[in-house]
């Protein structure tokens, strides 16, 4: 280098040497503009957490439309399966229905259905609210602390039935709602229960299919022609004006202890009475509306996102899916509970019916004893017990009746048409003659000849 003239070297590499000084200087500008932007934005460490933020948010942005993709087709899923299940409906009810008089004062309105619990919400101040007994527990939130108003409960430890009388006149009629917390179970709502009309409120087009959804279960769950569906429900069913299906619903009477219940897209002009009243009885006309209502009224909230929740609760559910999956379950749909009979009316073995009363004084009547054994009478001893018990005031309520709708023989048999048969060969009720067909048996369309069962001697040809 020693030997070299600089000029000559300079005219020779000025090309390069241009560019790697224009390089050098482009980075210091670019250094310098940098410097000033961090120094404006509060140093370099809030300029590098600021960029951080920017590059978080803009991921989340293109991965958001994918992740909720895969996130409804889960959703979708869980609900389809849940709603097809008739179990996941029966542990909701008998949940709610079970907890009602052992949170009292508090009432239940909402349940949460697991694959192994079953979580009842109950309303009510957390003084009036007792501690759940066994086998009930309080419920706890993710981090295991105790939730007021949140009991839960195994689902195999669900009685089948419930026993206490107040817990057999409670009927509930959970409607799904969602799926609770977005990643939790099937959350139902009591739609028989609390304020008599239920509230729309939020984005319109999931507004609008949220009604749809929750009229297409109450349709499915009640008995039929107790929902009446107005216009401007669904575009491809002409339903009645508002007011012309409140007056339909207003004369349309209980049945199975189920009062019937008007779907409209808003309230009736003029409002009526019933909207401001609390509910008296479980079958008075309750009231689902595409809008947020006025009166006394549960509110609904959902967003764009279907994000759904029950206004004044901490229930928060997520309702983007609810309307496909009861789509596709609606066929599975159960129908709500028929109201429970009195405890040991059903069973067949307890109540009058089956009382034996005393054996009258049978010394002065002829011996009958050898028409006994091919008829059945008294001669038998299970003719004796058959013929001795007491016949019920309504034959049609009782359980024989039910067996010989069934088509069994002997003692399932319905007492009205029993009795006849066995007076008359026994010569009593007016000494009847057996073959007659005009008696209330036949007129019941039960033989009256040849009894079978116990009552018929194994040596006796039919």
């Amino acid at each position: 280098m020693r030997n070299v003239d600089p000029i000559a070297f300079f005219s020779e590499h000025r090309d390069t040497i241009f560019r790697i000084c224009g390089v050098i200087g482009t980075l210091l500008v670019l250094f310098l503009v940098i410097r000033a932007i961090a120094m404006r934005m509060g140093g370099w460490s809030a300029a590098r957490a600021r960029v951080a933020r920017e590059m978080a948010v803009t991921r989340h942005a293109f991965a958001a439309p994918v992740r909720n993709w895969y996130r409804h087709r889960r959703d979708l899923r869980y609900l389809t399966r849940a709603l097809r299940s008739p179990l996941t409906w029966r542990d909701a009810e008998r949940a709610m229905a079970t907890a009602r008089p052992l949170c009292a004062p508090a009432r239940p309105w909402a349940a949460t259905v697991t694959r192994d619990l079953v979580m009842v919400r109950l309303a009510g101040t957390a003084d009036s609210t007792p501690a759940p007994p066994a086998p009930w527990e309080p419920g706890v939130d993710r981090d295991g602390e105790d939730v007021p108003g949140l009991w839960m409960i195994p689902r195999q430890d669900l009685p089948m039935v419930p026993t206490d009388e107040e817990a057999r006149e409670y009927r509930p009629v959970p409607v799904c709602v969602g799926r609770d917390g977005g990643d939790g179970g099937c959350a139902f709502l009591d739609s028989g229960g609390g304020p008599p009309v239920i509230g729309l409120d939020g984005d319109v087009r999931n507004r609008a299919v949220l009604l749809r959804a929750l009229a297409a279960q109450l349709e499915a769950r009640l008995p039929p022609g107790l929902v009446t569906v107005s216009e401007g429900v669904h575009p491809g069913y002409p339903g009645a004006p508002v007011r012309d299906a409140y007056r339909i619903v207003r004369d349309t009477g209980p049945e199975r202890g189920y009062g019937p219940v008007l779907v409209a897209p808003h309230a009736p002009d003029p409002l009526p009475a019933e909207f401001a009243e609390p509910v008296r009885r479980p079958d008075a006309p309750r009231f689902l509306l595409g809008s947020p209502g006025r009166g006394h009224v549960r509110l609904l909230l959902i967003d764009r996102h279907g994000q759904l929740v029950v206004t004044g609760t901490p229930l928060l559910t997520a309702a983007g899916a609810l309307a496909r999956a009861v789509a596709r379950a609606l066929p599975d749909i159960p129908p709500v509970l028929p109201p429970m009979p009195p405890a040991g009316s059903g069973t067949g073995v307890r109540g009058d019916l089956f009382e034996e009363t005393d054996e009258p004084d049978t010394s002065d009547e002829p011996d009958t004893s050898g028409d006994a054994r091919g008829t059945g009478m008294p001669g038998d001893p299970a003719a004796v017990s058959d013929a001795h018990r007491s016949v019920p005031a309504d034959p049609a309520r009782s359980a024989g009746a039910v067996g010989a709708v069934e088509g069994l023989e002997g003692p399932a048999r319905s007492a009205r048409s029993a009795a006849p048969t066995i007076a008359s060969a026994t010569g009593e009720a007016g000494n009847a003659d057996p073959t007659d067909t005009t008696g209330p048996a036949a007129e019941e369309g039960v033989p009256r000849a040849a009894p079978t069962g116990a009552g018929r001697s194994a040596r006796t040809p039919n």
